[in-house]
């Protein structure tokens, strides 16, 4: 995606907050431009990192393709500072943190969320979220361990659409290690503010606005 020095915006996506401050909320324009971008990738796990409205974005992802009738899973890797609990109203523990250090069993950590906004009419089965759980500082070991690898290869057979929430930018040990069993990595940010030694692990990047 970043063959020749070009960088290649795959989507531009307006994100607005509901009056309830649900985040992640689509308007038609922004579930338009996502329901476009995921045809373009198809089915799969994609792993959403970046600076700007990262989890925002995650979180839109994963409404669009449950609003598309995708079995969607939206897991939170962001595990040395989780706050998709928090940004969902979901219980903040047990969470993947604890699943990948073998602490929580799998139906202990499944969360389904409620969507908003006008894909919620359209999903055709609750959107299931894992959130981070406790914070940690073993991210990067967790994420790199055989345990990461089976939970995303678990998920990969049971649902349609997988979207990894982080991490971002800024912990590249974490992010390099998440990114090795995925299919797609999108930062949400300009090309200019993705670190030049991680740029090889981004295949493309989607702009995001109030």
């Amino acid at each position: 995606m970043f063959g020749g020095g070009r960088t290649q915006v795959l989507a531009r996506v307006p994100l607005d907050r509901a009056e309830d401050g649900r985040p992640g909320t689509l308007d038609g324009r922004g579930l338009d431009a996502l329901l476009q971008l995921w045809s373009e990738l198809g089915n799969g796990v994609v792993l959403v990192t970046g600076r700007e409205k990262r989890s925002d974005l995650a979180i839109a992802m994963a409404a669009a393709a449950a609003a598309a009738g995708r079995g969607t899973l939206l897991v939170e890797c962001e595990l040395a500072s989780p706050r998709l609990a928090a940004m969902l109203g979901l219980e903040a523990a047990p969470g993947f943190g604890e699943y990948l250090a073998h602490e929580a069993e799998a139906p202990e950590i499944l969360q389904a969320a409620i969507l908003a906004g006008p894909g919620s009419t359209l999903a055709a089965a609750p959107l299931v979220c894992i959130v981070g759980g406790n914070a940690t500082g073993l991210g990067p070991a967790l994420l790199a361990s055989e345990s990461f690898a089976h939970a995303i290869a678990k998920a990969r057979a049971a649902y349609d659409v997988v979207v990894l929430d982080g991490p971002g930018l800024d912990d590249a040990d974490a992010l390099r290690a998440a990114a090795a069993p995925v299919d797609t990595v999108l930062a949400s940010c300009p090309r200019s503010r993705v670190p030049r030694r991680l740029r090889n692990l981004v295949d493309g990047l989607v702009e995001t606005a109030a």
